[in-house]
């Protein structure tokens, strides 16, 4: 009924991460009877190893008699470094913020399944060309180790976007382009506050039509540019088609304009009211008048019509026919009217188209047509027979004749 004496080993160290060894080789048991006994270890040997875990050693005889000793395993103190697996440099965009790259970090260590991972300088920050992160990972015991590795920025080949305002109207009171720079509104991938460039520049003249353009600059002279035009409200007045009237007539002209304001004619000459849009003009003799309209705004606009007047037609009393007989009546060819022209010509052929006849200034006095050749003298003789002959007048402005050209009888 004697159980084995055991000799039990002190308390024993161990390193984190360890497994727990065949103590029972380090301890010794006795029996009176059995001279084996058989010692065993709880937890076993290949167990899990916990900080002051204790060990429970029995030494049992054959006989069934057995005795226990115990002892504690401590944790030797902690001073092996994480193990750290870094990542290779990164490539990033001018307008991006640095990442959380822990995640991408591999670190171990020989006793700690939970380390702390940090990053310098933490994600969410600015980033620069060139910038180192580092990565550092440490244990429960303070144990720490780090690997860096480096930010590689892309240039920024990105202009700013901004929308470009539409084509804008004036009326004739706008003297200067405005600053349309206040109006636009542009962003940018890197550049906060890109600069906004107009031409040409606010103050400029003012001119119909012109073209401005918007040009947004960020800090790496990316540009992007765009234009719009500057009209003025159109000003209309239509004085009308040109008209005839007979000498001593009177017509009503009438001026169109698209929106209220005031019109003023010129000459007023033949007007009955120079200051109202529908006169009555009865001008003596061919007139332009000019119509100016002005709006509201003090804008102006003109249009012209041309009255033109006809004088009354002049009757023509020439004869075309005449008896050179030498009786006074009716000897010479009278042409009613010719000496108001006195730059005129007077032609006479045969009916064979033989000018017969020529003279300059013809004046039914002194230089006038009587019937006798000045020209051609194939009939025999200067005094023509009696027959048919053509005729041509001509005057170098407007007349009053029927006909310039035509037949004329000689008749003896």
């Amino acid at each position: 009924m004697t159980a084995p004496v055991i000799a039990c080993i002190g308390d024993q160290t161990l390193s984190c991460g360890s497994i727990i060894p065949d103590y029972t080789l380090l301890v010794t048991a006795n029996d009176n009877c059995d001279s084996y006994p058989v010692i065993t270890q709880n937890p076993s040997a290949g167990s899990v190893f916990t900080d002051g875990m204790e060990i429970t050693i029995t030494a049992r005889d054959v006989s069934n008699n057995s005795s226990t000793c115990s002892f504690k395993v401590n944790a030797s103190p902690d001073i092996t470094a994480p193990s750290i697996t870094c990542i290779a440099d990164q490539n990033l965009n001018i307008a991006d913020v640095l990442p959380d790259y822990r995640t991408m970090i591999t670190a171990t260590d020989n006793c700690d399944s939970n380390l702390t991972v940090t990053q310098i300088p933490s994600s969410g920050s600015n980033v620069t060309d060139g910038m180192n992160v580092t990565i550092n990972a440490s244990d429960n015991s303070g144990n720490s180790t780090s690997c860096t590795f480096k930010i590689n920025v892309a240039k920024d080949t990105q202009p700013p976007i901004f929308t470009c305002i539409a084509d804008q109207m004036f009326d004739c009171s706008v003297s200067q382009v405005p600053d349309y720079t206040k109006m636009i509104f542009a962003s940018d991938n890197t550049d906060p506050n890109p600069v906004i460039t107009q031409s040409p520049a606010p103050g400029t003249a003012f001119l119909d039509g012109m073209t401005i353009t918007i040009k947004v600059s960020d800090k790496s002279n990316n540009a992007s540019a765009c234009s719009f035009q500057l009209f003025s409200y159109p000003i209309f007045v239509d004085a009308g088609e040109d008209v005839e009237i007979n000498q001593g007539d009177s017509i009503q002209l009438y001026a169109i304009a698209l929106e209220d304001g005031v019109f003023s004619w010129s000459p007023a000459t033949g007007l009955n009211n120079s200051k109202i849009g529908n006169p009555i003009a009865k001008p003596s003799e061919t007139t332009t008048y000019k119509v100016v309209f002005t709006n509201k705004e003090g804008c102006e606009t003109e249009d012209l019509v041309t009255v033109t007047v006809i004088p009354p037609i002049e009757k023509d009393e020439t004869k075309y026919g005449f008896s050179p007989n030498g009786d006074g009546i009716n000897d010479f060819w009278e042409i009613d009217g010719i000496t108001d022209y006195p730059e005129n010509e007077v032609l006479i052929y045969s009916r064979w188209g033989d000018l017969v006849y020529h003279t300059k200034g013809y004046d039914n006095a002194t230089n006038v047509f009587s019937g006798i050749a000045n020209k051609s003298r194939n009939l025999g003789a200067n005094q023509l027979p009696e027959g048919t002959y053509f005729f041509e007048i001509r005057v170098n402005q407007p007349h009053h004749f029927k006909k310039t050209k035509g037949y004329l009888v000689l008749k003896r």
